[in-house]
């Protein structure tokens, strides 16, 4: 009985969003299209030099070939020597598809080329699951899914790794919170919450630094709209921060090496207080100001507007955790999807 019951949830779902299931694959067939035509156009001329769309390609590949190597902490993907020793930071992503390249019987250029196609369509399927929990309309949610994805992300997945895979997790953490935020909380969600959120630290280290920061200032504000739901969702981060202890043990261990403050700054560091990020301010400062407008027309919002506004202000925060902190090792760009939320949210 409960198969059947289960069966019949989910060939509803399929039906509510089933033009949203048609745009990821049709995103995802998309992002194929620039690999698979090259050849095509050049014909016999071809000799296997794949196509380079985005930037960082050949060393994402590269940390992958090693993962499948066998290398998984990949302390150094080009040289022989040192490729044992401990990361500078955590890279799951490519050890997991290196390993499922392996078990597939893939090269590494025939599985980016199939991940690609997957990924983009399931990121295209998460961010159209957000907008819809926001709108709670399949056609308003394809648009604006089709907005973000063809009118300023058309090219972003194309780049192996980051974002075209680690987004995924934080996608997933944010589409959880909304529902956090918005349906009454069960054990499953909030457990669900804690490994989404646990599992961004071993990922990328910009998300879950944006996420710990959006996880502040949504649990003091829920402490004076709804405290038993605020009292929950600290729990549920307390969570993922407890699942997060081996990497801060790693992290620590990799701060000791000799060699640290040297690479950490050839790769970018930068030991400033000045703030900086003028673009992901204006966009956040036009996003609050649009809010306030329509807070004194006495506009009625969606729960999910608090959340996201609040997403925004995070990345302006973290975007700018140097002030606080005097190093400056931070890209916004990659957050720029917060910002750049449908802006129908009521």
């Amino acid at each position: 009985m409960n198969i059947r019951a289960n069966c019949k949830l989910f060939q509803g779902w399929i039906r509510t969003h089933r033009w949203g299931l048609v745009f990821a694959v049709f995103f995802g067939v998309m992002m194929l299209l620039p690999y698979a035509l090259f050849p095509l156009r050049i014909g016999d001329r071809y000799q296997g030099i794949m196509n380079i769309v985005a930037d960082d390609t050949l060393f994402y590949l590269a940390r992958i070939n090693d993962a499948m190597d066998g290398h998984l902490n990949l302390a150094n993907a080009y040289l022989w020597e040192h490729k044992e020793g401990l990361p500078h930071q955590l890279f799951f992503v490519e050890d997991g598809l290196g390993m499922l390249y392996r078990i597939s019987y893939l090269d590494v250029v025939t599985g980016f080329l199939v991940t690609t196609a997957i990924a983009s369509g399931i990121a295209t399927l998460l961010i159209y699951l957000i907008a819809h929990a926001i709108l709670r309309s399949s056609s308003r949610a394809v648009f604006c899914t089709a907005f973000l994805m063809i009118g300023f992300f058309p090219l972003a997945f194309l780049r192996p790794v980051a974002p075209q895979v680690n987004m995924l997790f934080w996608l997933l953490q944010i589409y959880i919170l909304l529902l956090c935020a918005t349906r009454p909380l069960t054990r499953r969600l909030i457990t669900m919450n804690a490994l989404a959120f646990g599992l961004l630290f071993y990922v990328y280290p910009y998300y879950w630094m944006h996420l710990g920061v959006v996880y502040t200032l949504f649990i003091a504000y829920l402490w004076f709209q709804d405290r038993a739901r605020s009292k929950d969702i600290c729990v549920s981060a307390i969570g993922g921060f407890m699942l997060a202890i081996p990497y801060f043990l790693l992290s620590y261990k990799t701060s000791r090496l000799p060699e640290f403050t040297e690479t950490i700054v050839r790769m970018g560091m930068l030991s400033t207080r000045q703030p900086g990020a003028q673009d992901v301010l204006i966009g956040v400062g036009l996003c609050m100001i649009g809010i306030l407008i329509l807070w004194k027309k006495k506009i009625r919002f969606t729960p999910e507007v608090p959340v996201l506004l609040i997403g925004a202000m995070g990345v302006a925060i973290a975007a700018n955790q140097q002030v606080i902190t005097g190093k400056e090792f931070f890209s916004p760009a990659i957050l720029g999807i917060l910002v750049l939320s449908p802006p129908p949210l009521f």
